[in-house]
């Protein structure tokens, strides 16, 4: 099966998963505050598999670490909806996060990248 197929047969299952789960939540009645916010944080964990596979493939890249920054907001938001926190004692989460996206971002690895081959070509 090749690589592309990876991400669908995810996607596919997600899916499934979450057809069974609603299915059983609403024959059955049991309680699940917030049950539409896994559509919130699915995208994200996609993302995330996205950005993993790659990894294995490329090793880090600004294309693996701006895909990964990227899944965090939607993520965290979506989990904050599905566990009902409290959204005044939360936020400061998305400052941290937004220093973990700065660092993932691609920018800063292309920069960092540019200063090593700048410092690479003065040793020569």
């Amino acid at each position: 099966m090749e690589k592309s197929s990876e991400g669908w047969k995810l996607l596919t299952v997600g899916l499934i998963v979450t057809g069974v789960i609603l299915t059983l939540v609403f024959t059955l009645q049991v309680g699940l505050p917030n049950w539409w916010a896994w559509f919130i944080v699915f995208p994200g964990i996609m993302g995330w598999s996205l950005a993993y596979q790659w990894y294995q493939k490329e090793g880090y890249t600004p294309r693996v670490g701006g895909t990964f920054a990227l899944g965090l907001p939607v993520v965290l938001t979506g989990l904050i909806f599905v566990l009902n926190l409290d959204w005044g004692r939360v936020w400061p989460l998305y400052i941290l996060m937004a220093g973990a996206m700065a660092l993932l971002s691609p920018y800063t690895l292309l920069k960092g990248q540019a200063s090593k081959t700048q410092q690479f070509k003065a040793v020569k």
